[in-house]
């Protein structure tokens, strides 16, 4: 194996590590006391993750309520550890991409239920 494959796997790896820290480090934030997941469900009802961004008399509304909403998913995702999964390259699959392979999409319809908010009006734009 050459030294940049090895260098590639261990990167991949330590990448899969400290994700896997980050969603430990979120789940015990927030699903490790009644308080903490108060707390989740509050974040993400604030954030609107479960609300439609569109509003169609402005697109800085628009905006605002998507950089609000991508915070919350951002959350979510950590907490439901579905983030980022980085393949480890390997001889069939040097690139480490390819079927399987997850690059951090992410579920922008806000599906997972977990902390699930009501559905309601779109926000505005602070005063």
């Amino acid at each position: 194996m050459t030294t940049r494959k090895v260098q590639v796997q261990k990167a991949a790896a330590d990448a899969n590590q400290r994700e896997h820290e980050r969603t430990a480090a979120f789940r015990a934030v927030f699903l490790g006391s009644p308080e903490g997941q108060r707390a989740l469900g509050e974040l993400l009802a604030a954030t609107g993750v479960n609300r439609v961004s569109f509003n169609w008399e402005s697109d800085r509304v628009t905006s605002f309520n998507e950089g609000r909403r991508s915070i919350g998913l951002y959350i979510q995702e950590v907490v439901n550890g579905s983030r980022i999964h980085i393949d480890t390259p390997s001889a069939g699959n040097p690139t480490g991409t390819g079927p399987g392979h997850k690059s951090g999409g992410s579920r922008r319809a806000g599906t997972s239920g977990l902390g699930a908010a009501p559905a309601g009006p779109t926000g505005t734009l602070p005063a």
